[in-house]
C-alpha cells in the first residue's frame, strides 16, 4: 500500500494535514486490467484480433502505467517529506525570511527570497489624536475611508489593523518633541505586526483604493516576471527623477531589509544628533509647532539611504550630523542628500516595464512610476498624489490603483463605497461603550485602542 501524506502551505492553517487516497496496487491493478478489456467499438475488435498476446500486451501496458503511477507517488511523498520534514507544524517563517541578524554590524547584510504564493498580507492604518488649537484632542471621523480599506481587505482576504493607540509615552516625547506628531506612530506600529505577516501595506487615512479588483500580489507578480524581489515598494509624488516622496503609503516585506529599514527609521525618530534632528519652534505651553520637516517623512528618506548602505556598502553615505550645530547636516530635511545618493548609484526609478528592464537584480527598493510616464502603465503604483503638486487628469485618476486624496471624492469612489456597505456589509462605527468597531459581513477587523 502506497500512502501519500502532504502538508499544503497555508498561513491560516499551517498545521493542517491532509492524507491522500491509499493506493493498493494488488487490488487496483486487476480492476484496471478489467477496464482495459471493456468492449468499446473498434478497440474491442482490434483487441480480439490480437488474441492472447494482445491481451498480454494490454495488461503489460496497464501494469507499467500502474508502476509509473506508484513511482510518481513515491517521488511526491519523498519531495513532500524533504520539504516539510516529518509533517510537523511549519516553524515561524520569520527566521527563514529574514536571513540575517538584526544586530548592528559593519558587514554587509543579505536577504532570502520567498514565493508570492499563499502570502499573508496585512493592511495597516493609524489615527492617533493630537492636541487641537482649542486645547481639545482630535477625534477620528474618517469612517468612509476606513470602510474602503476594510472592504479591500475583505475582498482579498487580507487582515486589516487600525491603530488608535499612541505608541510613545511622555518620556519619549520629552526627549524627542517631534514624536508628539502622530505620524511617527506608524513606525512602531509596523514593527509591532511585521513578524506576523509576509507583507504589510501601511496607508494613511487619505490613501484610498480605487481599483478594488486588483490585489497587491499583482504588483509582486509583475516584479517577479522581471526577476526582481524587492523588500519595499513606495509611491512617487509626480516628481521625475526624484527619490523623495510623501510617506502616505508603503508596502514592506518581512525580511532582513524590511526590519533593518524600520530600525533605522526609528533611530532617526529618537534623534540622530546631539541637539536632535532639525531645529524646532515651540508654541504656548511648550507644545512643538508642526512642520513636515519634523515628521516621519525625512526619517524614512534617511532610513532608505542608511539601509541600502548597510546591505551594499557603497561608500557613498552622506555625513549625517553637523559637528558645529549639533543637528543633521542637510540642505533640507535630508531630501537633497537622498536624491543625490540614489542618482549617483544609478538607481532605477519606476515600476513599469522600462525601469524594470534596466533595474539591477539586487535593488531592494522599487518606487512607483511618476505620472510623466504614467501613460505607459495604467495602474499608478501605490497611489497617485492628489493633495498637492501636479494632479493627473480624470481619465488617469479613474484607472489608478489608489489615490492620495483628502477631499472631493468622485462618484466612482462613492458608488463603490455604497457597494461595500450594501453588498459586503462593511462598517466603521463606535459602539455603546465608545469603542470603534470595523468589519465586513460578520468578520471583525482588529482595532488597537
Amino acid at each position: 500500500r502506497l500512502c501519500l501524506q502532504y502538508l499544503p502551505h497555508s498561513h491560516r492553517e499551517p498545521c493542517r494535514q491532509v492524507t491522500g487516497r491509499a493506493i493498493d496496487v494488488g487490488n487496483d491493478l486487476p480492476k484496471l486490467l478489467q477496464l482495459s478489456h471493456r468492449p468499446s467499438g473498434s478497440h474491442t475488435a482490434r483487441t480480439s484480433a490480437m488474441g492472447d498476446s494482445g491481451t498480454t500486451l494490454v495488461a503489460l501496458r496497464v501494469a507499467i502505467l500502474a508502476l509509473l503511477l506508484a513511482n510518481t507517488i513515491i517521488l511526491m511523498a519523498t519531495s513532500a517529506n524533504q520539504m516539510f520534514g516529518d509533517l510537523d507544524c511549519i516553524a515561524d517563517e520569520t527566521a527563514a525570511n529574514v536571513g540575517a541578524s538584526d544586530d548592528d554590524d559593519d558587514g554587509m547584510l543579505s536577504r532570502n527570497f520567498t514565493s508570492n504564493q499563499d502570502l499573508k498580507i496585512a493592511l495597516l492604518a493609524s489615527f492617533v489624536a493630537e492636541p487641537q488649537k482649542d486645547g481639545t484632542m482630535g477625534k477620528f471621523t474618517m469612517h468612509q475611508n476606513i470602510i474602503n480599506k476594510a472592504c479591500y481587505a475583505k475582498i482579498w482576504d487580507y487582515d486589516f489593523i487600525f491603530y488608535l493607540k499612541d505608541m510613545f509615552n511622555e518620556e519619549d516625547k520629552e526627549k524627542a518633541p517631534w514624536l508628539n506628531f502622530a505620524g511617527w506612530n506608524r513606525v512602531p506600529q509596523i514593527q509591532a505586526i511585521l513578524d506576523d505577516y509576509d507583507w504589510v501595506l501601511y496607508g494613511d487615512l487619505d490613501h484610498t483604493f480605487r481599483d478594488l479588483s486588483r490585489p497587491l500580489e499583482s504588483f509582486l507578480n509583475e516584479f517577479e516576471l522581471y526577476n526582481h524581489h524587492p523588500s519595499v515598494f513606495l509611491p512617487n509624488d509626480a516628481m521625475p527623477n526624484f527619490f523623495t516622496f510623501s510617506t502616505y503609503a508603503m508596502l514592506l516585506k518581512n525580511d532582513a531589509f524590511g526590519h533593518k529599514l524600520l530600525k533605522n527609521w526609528m533611530k532617526f525618530g529618537r534623534g540622530m544628533c546631539p541637539n536632535g534632528n532639525i531645529p524646532m519652534k515651540f508654541l504656548a505651553k511648550g507644545r512643538p509647532k508642526y512642520s513636515w520637516e519634523h515628521s516621519d517623512q525625512p526619517g524614512l528618506w534617511y532610513a532608505l539611504v542608511r539601509t541600502y548602505q548597510d546591505f551594499h556598502n557603497t561608500g557613498k553615505i552622506p555625513q549625517v550630523c553637523n559637528k558645529e550645530t549639533g543637528y543633521i547636516a542637510t540642505e533640507r530635511a535630508f531630501g537633497p542628500e537622498t536624491n543625490i545618493y540614489f542618482r549617483e548609484l544609478g538607481t532605477a526609478l519606476g515600476h513599469d516595464r522600462l525601469p524594470l528592464l534596466k533595474m539591477r537584480k539586487n535593488q531592494e527598493i522599487i518606487w512607483s512610476t511618476d505620472i510623466g510616464r504614467e501613460a505607459s502603465h495604467d495602474w499608478g503604483g501605490l497611489g497617485l498624489q492628489m493633495n498637492w503638486g501636479r494632479h493627473v487628469d480624470e481619465q488617469m485618476r479613474n484607472r489608478a490603483f489608489a489615490l492620495h486624496q483628502k477631499k472631493d471624492m468622485d462618484e466612482d469612489y462613492l458608488d463603490e463605497l455604497r457597494m461595500c456597505k450594501e453588498n459586503h456589509g462593511c462598517f466603521s462605527e463606535y459602539n455603546k461603550e465608545g469603542k470603534l468597531e470595523v468589519g465586513c459581513n460578520g468578520r471583525s477587523f482588529t482595532v488597537v485602542q
